[in-house]
């Protein structure tokens, strides 16, 4: 990817602790009233800059539907993300035929924040941040299945694992 395509500051911050949220640099909330389009950027945010196949996208956010209805809802829910978004910032999503990423840098997370403050030694902003976190799992209340919650398990554990680290 050319790096001028990709966002200098990030579009929007998302707290993926809690009940996921997206907010504009102004703090004004970015609603996201469709339940899969939420999950979908969700998980993005928690990917971080890495990218997530479509395929395994529609099974894990339309479990039990065929697989064209699927490939086809998701069309549709990144169609409907990327009209949302593009306010905030045409270059966000980074969608492939076969994959889906956020630019990076596009969206700030609550988990990177903690982890730019705490490699920048800022350790009291990294306490408040965590302060404000507290025992928030990830994404709280989103569910779609077993294939859903086993990747959250395991992408919600590798973030703990970087803010341990760091």
């Amino acid at each position: 990817q050319e790096a001028a395509s990709c966002p200098i500051r990030p579009a929007a911050h998302a707290s993926l602790f809690g009940t996921f949220q997206l907010r504009t640099i102004s703090d004004k909330e970015i609603a996201i009233t469709n339940r899969r389009a939420r999950a979908l950027l969700a998980m993005l945010c928690l990917a971080g800059n890495e990218a997530i196949e479509r395929d395994f996208l529609s099974k894990l956010l339309w479990p039990g539907r065929f697989e064209t209805h699927a490939k086809a809802s998701l069309r549709q829910c990144l169609l409907d993300l990327g009209k949302l978004l593009a306010p905030y910032g045409g270059d966000i999503l980074n969608v492939s035929r076969n994959s889906v990423a956020l630019h990076p840098g596009a969206i700030l997370t609550d988990v990177d924040a903690v982890e730019d403050a705490l490699a920048r030694g800022d350790f009291a902003s990294a306490i408040a941040q965590l302060s404000a976190i507290g025992t928030k799992p990830i994404l709280d209340q989103m569910d779609f299945g077993d294939a859903f919650n086993q990747w959250l398990a395991r992408y919600s554990g590798d973030a703990e694992k970087r803010l341990h680290a760091a």
